[in-house]
């Protein structure tokens, strides 16, 4: 056993010192892109630009660790960089998020056994298209598990 919360902020610490790790998938809010405990991620440092459809790891106000993809970037009056965050299996969109808050983006999964990155189908269909149907996910997840 060990404490999950410790775990994440020694991750944290490693990617914002300059590393790069891969680990495995807890939760179910990336279905079906992601798969608990099926698909791992790697996770490197964020770089310069985070862009709509990226995979982003945050920390939110009250300790815990998130990693869901952008839907929306803005500029506030200050000059600071905020973000709005979506599971790929969730309708409701978090956010503003901060630029501090954001630790780690996602550069590759292994899913179902194969590392994909930007550019695969799959990939490029979450990070694109998915992205833009939020209204309807929930009766395309209906759909989807109905026939799984």
């Amino acid at each position: 056993m060990f404490d999950s919360n410790s775990y994440m902020n020694d991750m944290r610490d490693l990617i914002q010192s300059g590393r790069s790790i891969s680990m495995i998938v807890s939760g179910n809010s990336m279905v079906p892109f992601l798969v608990n405990q099926r698909d791992f991620i790697y996770i490197e440092p964020l770089p310069g630009k985070i862009r709509k459809g990226d995979m982003c790891f945050f920390q939110r106000t009250d300790g815990t660790f998130i990693m869901h993809r952008v839907c929306k970037s803005s500029e506030t009056f200050d000059q600071r960089e905020q973000y709005w965050f979506v599971g790929d299996a969730q309708p409701v969109i978090e956010g503003p998020i901060d630029r501090e808050q954001l630790f780690g983006i996602v550069t590759k999964v292994k899913r179902k056994g194969k590392w994909i990155t930007k550019g695969s189908f799959w990939w490029d269909f979450f990070e694109k298209v998915w992205i833009r149907i939020i209204p309807c996910r929930m009766a395309i997840l209906k759909i989807y598990s109905f026939f799984h």
